[in-house]
């Protein structure tokens, strides 16, 4: 049986649970990053290939297993795609769902991350 603990060392507590069940593997879900909100991704079943970019890197894994997932911090921009047919994703959130806490422009997400950045070094 596999299943998931939320132990101590778990970088947040979810505040919201979600599925993902594309209709086509065709499809692309996520295309967008979060200001606030953090989330841990993983495949409950089949599989999809997720993109994760930052400011200057990205990459590209398969998730297929609910063995491991991937742990998404804020200003990171998601795209989920290239999903079987059987894909189900399920998704923990640190936060409810909130529209204003999503960034749906890439360069609006570097911008922010600019920002942030900028506040960090103002700050520390």
């Amino acid at each position: 049986m596999d299943y998931l603990e939320l132990a101590a060392s778990f970088p947040f507590v979810p505040k919201r649970i979600f599925t993902i069940r594309p209709n086509s593997p065709k499809a692309v879900r996520g295309n967008h990053a979060h200001k606030k909100c953090h989330q841990f991704i993983l495949s409950v079943s089949g599989s999809c290939k997720i993109e994760v970019r930052g400011e200057s890197e990205k990459s590209v894994l398969v998730l297929e297993s609910s063995k491991f997932g991937v742990y998404v911090q804020p200003l990171t921009w998601v795209s989920l795609f290239d999903f079987s047919n059987d894909a189900c994703i399920l998704v923990l959130a640190s936060h409810k769902y909130d529209e204003e806490d999503y960034i749906h422009d890439f360069q609006l997400l570097l911008e922010e991350i600019k920002n942030d950045n900028a506040h960090k070094r103002l700050n520390s």
